[in-house]
């Protein structure tokens, strides 16, 4: 064998082991590589598990806290619906003919500003309903005159409030709720009153303007007022037991002077209602 012929074979001896070498290091890329994907997949698998779990937690908390602002909104109306009998069973201030003064509509519309009109509906209903079934003799035919004063008086001011909701809105809805209340009256006191009282329709009607409509009037100015100087001191009470939600309107600076003004207002309506129902009685 000539020296040619061995470098030939050294030659094709060296190529062959470096494709080897080529072979067995891209062999070693593709494995790394394998590995690399595995690795990003199992991590991704792993945050997806994580995310899933994660959501799945957050769907249950808020389900959880959604639950417990129920039960609250549930044992709240329940209260109002109490208080709302109480004051019913405990203040009656008789006013004119056969009408007596009660300030439940407070603790109605004061529901109602806090939870939404729907809420005035059932605080009115229950308390009516309790109130039928153990002190009042008109059975049925009072519990649809009282719900119908009370919210004839409530719902505008509680749906006016609940798009308008400032110090204005409230009292600008509790005296349009005035005048509703105050005319609605005067034709459900024709239309029913005779069939519970048993009188004539003409007796009814010749005491709209000496009777019912005086009452009616002064009874919502007596409210608007009561209710103008407890909400906000009842409201700070109720959010201080965490029973309420907090106002969304915490950092807005509190303005003194509009605070002494409606003051002013709700004093001069309280006078003014207690002053009325005094000279209704003369």
């Amino acid at each position: 064998m000539n020296k040619e012929n061995v470098g030939k074979i050294k030659k094709s001896a060296s190529l062959n082991a470096s494709m080897e070498d080529e072979k067995v290091t891209n062999q070693k890329a593709v494995k790394t590589s394998e590995n690399d994907n595995n690795l990003k997949s199992d991590i991704g698998q792993k945050h997806s598990n994580t995310v899933a779990v994660d959501t799945k937690t957050s769907k249950k908390g808020a389900k959880f806290n959604k639950r417990v602002v129920n039960t609250k909104r549930l044992a709240m109306l329940a209260l109002f619906t109490a208080l709302a009998y109480a004051f019913v069973v405990t203040i009656r201030v008789p006013a004119v003919a056969f009408l007596k003064y009660e300030p439940k509509d407070v603790i109605i519309v004061m529901a109602g500003f806090i939870y939404g009109p729907m809420a005035s509906v059932v605080v009115s209903v229950l308390s009516s309903f309790i109130e039928m079934i153990t002190i009042s003799d008109t059975a049925w035919w009072g519990l649809i005159m009282n719900v119908l004063s009370s919210l004839t008086f409530a719902l505008p001011a509680t749906i006016i409030y609940k798009y308008r909701k400032s110090k204005f809105g409230a009292l600008g809805g509790m005296l349009i709720g005035v005048v509703i209340m105050t005319g609605a009256m005067l034709g459900f006191n024709v239309l029913i009153t005779p069939l519970y009282l048993d009188v004539p329709r003409g007796a009814v009607i010749g005491m709209l303007a000496k009777v019912f409509l005086p009452f009616n009037a002064i009874k919502g100015l007596l409210n608007t007022g009561i209710i103008m100087l407890v909400y906000k001191p009842v409201i700070k009470g109720l959010r201080k037991a965490n029973l309420i939600p907090e106002s969304t309107n915490k950092l807005k600076k509190p303005n003194y002077i509009l605070n002494l003004f409606l003051t002013m207002v709700a004093l001069i309506l309280l006078t003014a209602g207690i002053l009325a129902i005094i000279l209704l009685r003369i």
